[in-house]
């Protein structure tokens, strides 16, 4: 692991310290995870003056049972790193009424998606996008009735914001759902896989690449409790890097997190395996030559996390939220 690596990593851990002792019960330590996660990607200390301050205006400007206070601090933390707040929380909730108006179901899913078009796009083309979002969703709904749902908003919005074809997409998406679902237990984590495959641009020896690289991981006994949510990651990595690669990041970072100042006894071992896979993909992909974090990125990681606590099922990533 190199110097930089490592030196996210204890950014990390002082994040998560100091979100711990600022916030001490008042938030469960997922959220805490999520705000440590989300504010170290962008390689920056956590901000308690916006963070609170965007917890405070959602509070204020929403109503008591809106989807904007979600379960998870996720979406807080994305407003909290923009760079006008009042702006950003007034053009999601424009977005996100947009989106409800094409039946969209209510669900902090819609709000993460409704943040991830302001956060990309110039507003002029909202009503554009939002059109896109809706065909890649009832697309994948009539291929999928009984998996397809809410989890699916945020890479509907991220295969919206892309150049494809939706017919394209949607097509090679069900290919590579069909060519991987008997391999996995979980299919709903199957279809966030080939989403996540689709807007990498990358499929080919996707199958083979996956079941070595959990094989690794399994082998270390680097493995979860959540329903094969790590796929979509492991598939955004393996995208990038050999399986051996990833692997060995995943299992450097577990231990270094391990070592450090009582974390062990603070995060369950599922969790950290997660907290893991997510800080090591932002370190493999921030090597990489001309390396930019784009949605995809954005989503599949914080999906990772973020999703313990609204669903045990949820595609990549992701999630989930873009940090811009």
């Amino acid at each position: 692991m190199d110097s930089l690596s490592k030196k996210r990593l204890d950014l990390y851990l002082d994040n998560y310290y100091q979100v711990r002792n600022h916030f001490k019960w008042k938030i469960n330590y997922i959220n805490k995870v999520i705000i440590a996660i989300m504010y170290s990607a962008r390689d920056e200390a956590v901000d308690f003056y916006k963070l609170n301050t965007a917890r405070n205006l959602i509070k204020n400007l929403t109503p008591m049972l809106s989807q904007f206070k979600g379960y998870t601090l996720g979406f807080a933390t994305c407003l909290s790193m923009s760079e006008d707040i009042d702006e950003t929380l007034g053009k999601t909730m424009q977005v996100y009424t947009m989106l409800r108006a094409r039946r969209f179901k209510h669900s902090e899913y819609l709000v993460l998606s409704a943040y991830q078009i302001v956060a990309t796009i110039n507003p002029n083309l909202y009503k554009e996008v939002v059109d896109r979002v809706e065909m890649f969703q009832k697309g994948m709904k009539a291929a999928h009735q009984v998996i397809t749902g809410p989890d699916d908003y945020v890479n509907s919005t991220l295969l919206a914001l892309t150049a494809l074809d939706v017919g394209w997409a949607l097509s090679k998406i069900e290919s590579i759902y069909q060519s991987l679902r008997k391999d996995f237990n979980s299919y709903n984590n199957v279809q966030s896989l080939a989403q996540t495959l689709v807007i990498c641009g990358e499929d080919s020896a996707a199958k083979e690449k996956i079941l070595k690289a959990k094989s690794l991981l399994k082998a270390g006994k680097l493995t979860t409790n959540s329903r094969l949510l790590e796929l979509p990651t492991l598939g955004l990595l393996l995208a990038y890097c050999e399986p051996e690669d990833v692997a060995g990041e995943i299992k450097a970072t577990y231990m270094y997190l391990r070592e450090r100042g009582g974390f062990k006894g603070i995060i369950d071992k599922p969790t950290c395996v997660l907290v893991s896979m997510a800080l090591s993909a932002f370190n493999i992909l921030k090597r990489l030559p001309g390396s930019s974090f784009d949605h995809t990125i954005n989503n599949s990681l914080t999906n990772l996390v973020v999703s313990e606590e609204i669903s045990f099922i949820v595609a990549l990533v992701a999630s989930g939220v873009y940090v811009t």
